[in-house]
């Protein structure tokens, strides 16, 4: 079942990816910060380590609607791109492949804290040598990885926020969040021009201003790059007993849940069916299983 995240009535896709930390030297020069992104073969972990089963995100804030500006494109795995952005900031590959300038590495540590993570990084280090950066990884505990990230003491965070029902900016990257702990700002993002915007964002009660304010938010934000999308499954499977009933389609273009009755779920209870399954149950009998894939909502393209 495919489902979609609407403005008005759920949240919007959870941006899965690496947030850089812009008070580590290292990604202080934006070049750098670009050159890491182009590093990432995301592509790559997704037919590889997913199976082509997961989607590539575009930006921290995809699913919202008109609030979301649908123009914007993660970056995808570039070396050349990589190689003029480090070059432009004067570094030169090492002797094994790693960039270098003034005796310091593109050497970053990335941390995380699920251990299903672990493999999709093993492959993001490896793709990313042939670029000439290198990650080291850091598995925490779900506790030391959030006061880590919260303390802002990591290089790369590999993790997800929460959603809300419209894009929430001021937390995450205004700049009365940044250099300090505790707060959700942990790219430390420190730009007055996008707090001027964000500002105008929160203070906003005029809807149409909103949504034409929080697509100039996003697009700022794809430019400051601090933050490289990962993935997203933009659908759901389930399994349920026949005597259970559902409606074509099987669920709204906004549901996650076909059998929740707080989301957007419609199903009933077949009675007459329930007792036809126990009595074949009984007698050993067994349906043949039904398969419904139902792509009313796929995304076009």
């Amino acid at each position: 079942m495919w489902s979609g995240s609407g403005f008005t009535t759920t949240p919007g896709v959870p941006p899965q990816g690496l947030y850089l930390n812009e008070d580590r030297e290292i990604f202080k020069d934006r070049n750098l910060r670009m050159a890491f992104a182009y590093a990432m073969n995301v592509d790559k972990v997704i037919q590889k380590v997913l199976r082509g089963d997961y989607y590539r995100l575009k930006q921290a804030y995809q699913g919202y609607g008109e609030y979301t500006d649908e123009s914007i494109e993660a970056r995808p795995y570039d070396i050349d791109k990589v190689m003029e952005l480090m070059t432009a900031s004067g570094w030169a590959r090492g002797a094994d492949g790693i960039w270098e300038k003034e005796g310091k590495r593109f050497s970053v540590e990335v941390s995380y804290s699920f251990d299903e993570i672990t493999e999709r990084l093993v492959v993001l280090k490896e793709e990313a040598k042939k670029a000439g950066v290198e990650i080291r990884i850091q598995k925490l505990d779900n506790s030391s990885a959030y006061k880590k990230f919260l303390e802002k003491k990591h290089d790369v965070a590999m993790m997800a926020w929460s959603t809300s029902f419209h894009p929430r900016y001021w937390q995450t990257y205004h700049s009365d969040n940044a250099h300090k702990p505790q707060t959700n700002n942990i790219t430390n993002t420190d730009n007055k021009d996008l707090d001027e915007v964000i500002d105008r964002y929160h203070n906003s009660l005029d809807e149409e201003e909103r949504k034409v304010l929080s697509r100039k938010i996003q697009r700022m934000l794809h430019d400051q790059a601090n933050f490289v999308p990962t993935m997203m499954v933009p659908y759901f499977r389930q399994a349920y007993w026949r005597w259970w009933r559902l409606p074509t389609p099987p669920g709204t273009k906004h549901a996650t849940d076909l059998f929740d009755p707080f989301d957007d779920s419609l199903f009933w209870y077949d009675k007459a069916r329930h007792a036809e399954t126990k009595k074949a149950m009984k007698k050993k009998k067994a349906f043949e299983p039904v398969t419904i894939i139902d792509e009313t909502f796929k995304p076009k393209g």
